[in-house]
């Protein structure tokens, strides 16, 4: 419906621009017309207000929503009938018309979109759209921390070592293990071991007995992968080696 109202407009224009120029210029006045008709319409039909809707999509098409519905329900009819001509005149050449692509877009196109946005968006939300669309091409391999720098709590050391250990960790969540840190056999987080030591209560035992069960995840999954898993575990706190 906008194409076939772009379209009347733009002829209507080109005929009165047409007819006034003859009648002042002559002849010569249909290439007048035709320049300055040109130069009007991309600047103040096509260029500038294309824009301006570009730069602001919401504040355009929300109010010309209002004046567009009610025309595209008069419309319908000639709209219709054009369609019905176009599709029949493709068919003619072979093209099938009631084929519809997949409207959905590709990681790629994605990736496009968000590289061409520009000033429109923000350099760090940028940085997180286009670490989430390379998601695909990243292993938990790719994330996990080197062994060697990974901290955890060795049950097989003295109940001091374990408390003085504990009283200068950094982390919130922590692997429990029994002598290899291979071994492990549940997570402790910061919050559970604070209330033992209200009650009283810290021990290796008592220690392992609020920490949680680790959920295991092979280095080759897909980090996306990884992430629809841990999201589909029933508990909302469940932690994973």
């Amino acid at each position: 419906m906008i194409l076939i109202g772009n379209n009347f407009v733009n002829i209507l224009a080109s005929a009165i621009a047409t007819i006034i120029a003859v009648k002042l210029w002559g002849d010569a006045g249909i290439a007048i017309a035709t320049g300055l008709l040109t130069l009007v319409i991309l600047i103040f039909a096509e260029v500038t207000p294309k824009t301006l809707a570009a730069l602001h999509p919401e504040r355009i098409a929300f109010p010309a929503s209002f004046v567009l519905k009610p025309l595209l329900k008069i419309f319908y009819p000639l709209v219709w009938f054009i369609n019905i001509i176009t599709n029949n005149l493709l068919k003619l050449f072979g093209v099938k018309t009631d084929h519809h692509g997949n409207d959905h877009l590709s990681t790629e196109e994605l990736r496009t979109l968000v590289h061409e946005a520009g000033a429109l968006l923000p350099k760090r939300n940028q940085s997180m759209l286009l670490g989430v669309l390379e998601l695909e091409a990243v292993t938990v391999n790719d994330i996990m921390i080197p062994r060697n720098e990974v901290e955890g709590i060795d049950l097989d050391q003295s109940i001091e070592q374990i408390l003085e250990q504990l009283s200068t960790t950094q982390h919130t969540r922590l692997p429990i293990f029994h002598g290899d840190i291979n071994q492990v056999v549940g997570l402790l987080h910061m919050r559970n071991l604070a209330q033992l030591i209200q009650r009283g209560e810290v021990t290796k035992d008592s220690i392992l007995k609020v920490s949680r069960e680790p959920y295991f995840v092979p280095e080759s999954t897909p980090l996306q992968n990884a992430i629809t898993q841990l999201s589909k575990a029933k508990s909302p706190h469940r932690d994973c080696c």
